[in-house]
């Protein structure tokens, strides 16, 4: 399974991608109660914006996969994630004509895009990558590539709880020092840029190419 380059690829991509989405998910509370100065119940309304969203982004980015393909879709949503994690630094400081509350509803809502794109996009490129595998060895393995990513995502899990984590701990979480809070947003970005420039080298041309030989055998065996 880990001899596939595209799945690899793929692979070191979502990885990024869930580390800096766990990261931010951890100190959604933290951003409500100490950079707000709002309360543990307030966080319900937080993911709740970021929940609706994404709801209403799944049919764009599915028309938008089809047209433009799954690359294209993934790596917007790395980059547009990666813009917009920075600007957690922010919160709780009025930007702009912005409020700090009204800050922070907008910068929730921009992320349901990309969440979606989590949610909706990595299952599709394993499928895709499975049909790659049939092409070339004959074996249909979707349950095995799976498993070797939620395997893999489980450690980045856990990877990024301990980054949190270290951050709190060492640069502050309370509302004097508030500064480890802050950072969650730019690192949780720096684990995206890789991302982008890892995924940027997912082969898509490759692998339109073998669906369309096998659409192609498909067609003639049906004749």
């Amino acid at each position: 399974t880990f001899k596939n380059r595209p799945f690899i690829i793929y692979l070191a991509g979502n990885v990024t991608f869930w580390l800096g989405f766990n990261i931010i998910t951890l100190c959604i509370p933290l951003y409500v109660t100490i950079l707000l100065g709002g309360t543990e119940g307030d966080t319900v309304i937080f993911l709740g914006i970021v929940m609706v969203v994404a709801l209403l982004s799944f049919m764009p980015l599915n028309l938008c996969a089809k047209k433009y393909g799954l690359k294209a879709v993934m790596m917007t949503s790395l980059a547009g994630f990666m813009i917009i994690l920075p600007l957690a630094y922010f919160m709780g400081q009025p930007v702009g004509f912005l409020s700090p509350n009204a800050y922070a509803y907008v910068l929730m809502a921009l992320s349901g895009v990309p969440v979606a794109a989590i949610f909706m996009v990595p299952d599709a490129i394993v499928a895709e990558v499975s049909d790659l595998e049939e092409n070339l060895s004959g074996q249909r393995r979707e349950a095995m590539y799976y498993g070797a990513q939620n395997f893999i995502l489980k450690l980045a899990m856990g990877l990024s709880t301990l980054i949190t984590g270290f951050l709190l701990e060492w640069f502050g979480s309370t509302p004097a020092e508030p500064l480890g809070v802050r950072l969650t947003g730019p690192v949780a970005a720096v684990f995206l840029l890789v991302g982008v420039i890892v995924f940027s080298r997912y082969p898509q041309k490759e692998i339109s190419a073998r669906q369309a030989e096998k659409a192609l055998r498909l067609e003639k065996t049906a004749e």
